[in-house]
């Protein structure tokens, strides 16, 4: 078996749930990104925003837009790293 590629998909060993009711700035930003990937115009918004990096002809050779889920999934990891980046113990 040949591994062809690998993904990451660990997430930081937190209370995301509580995280997410504090009034601070880390709370605002997972409200944010589940917000987002509950909201079909919110994604189609940032859609609308890439366009122009796929319309390019060397980008549109090498990468694809994303599908919704896709886009729901780059959404997702997006939190992942804000909270990696902010939070402190």
């Amino acid at each position: 078996i040949t591994l062809e590629s690998l993904k990451d998909r660990t997430r930081p060993d937190v209370d995301r749930d509580t995280l997410k009711t504090q009034d601070n700035l880390l709370g605002q930003f997972l409200r944010l990104v589940d917000d987002t990937i509950d909201d079909a115009d919110a994604l189609l918004e940032i859609c609308r925003a890439l366009e122009p990096l796929y319309d390019q002809a060397i980008a549109s050779q090498l990468i694809s837009a994303p599908d919704i889920e896709e886009l729901k999934s780059l959404v997702d990891s997006a939190g992942i790293k804000g909270l990696d980046l902010m939070y402190k113990e």
